[in-house]
């Protein structure tokens, strides 16, 4: 089954190259342009996984995360952040919001996809872990 990540990034040639890259390797992408944009979309799309640009329009990419995380939870998207801004403070915020990877423009694609695809087997290891427990106590 495919896997759906919501790109958000108000500049189209970068939401363009990463669905590009995306779908080929076997993602379905959903697009947003602004921070907003990106907030309706995750709370009513649900995507696996979110790549978020920190520079948006609107609502900065930070306070986009922070906000699917507090409305989500548990269920919130493997998020990673991606900029041009290289401040050692901006990268804490992001973490601290619940980016889990931060890369900073330019970056390579095929590395995001690599770092995507780990954090996603991490994310379903745990949950295989949790329902094993889960199905232990129960037993």
């Amino acid at each position: 089954m495919a896997v759906d990540v919501l790109v958000v990034d108000d500049e189209r040639d970068v939401v363009r190259l990463l669905r590009i890259k995306l779908e080929r390797a076997g993602f379905v992408c959903l697009e947003g342009f602004a921070g907003e944009q990106g907030l309706e979309m995750a709370l009513k799309h649900r995507p696996k996984a979110m790549l978020v640009d920190i520079m948006l329009p609107g609502m900065d990419g930070v306070e986009m995360v922070r906000r699917v995380r507090e409305a989500l939870g548990a269920e919130a998207p493997v998020t990673i952040m991606i900029t041009a801004l290289r401040d050692p403070k901006t990268r804490v915020r992001a973490e601290e919001a619940g980016a889990q990877a931060y890369f900073t423009k330019p970056f390579s694609p095929s590395e995001i996809i690599e770092t995507l695809k780990t954090l996603l087997e991490k994310r379903e290891a745990l949950y295989m872990k949790d329902a094993k427990i889960r199905e232990r106590r129960d037993a």
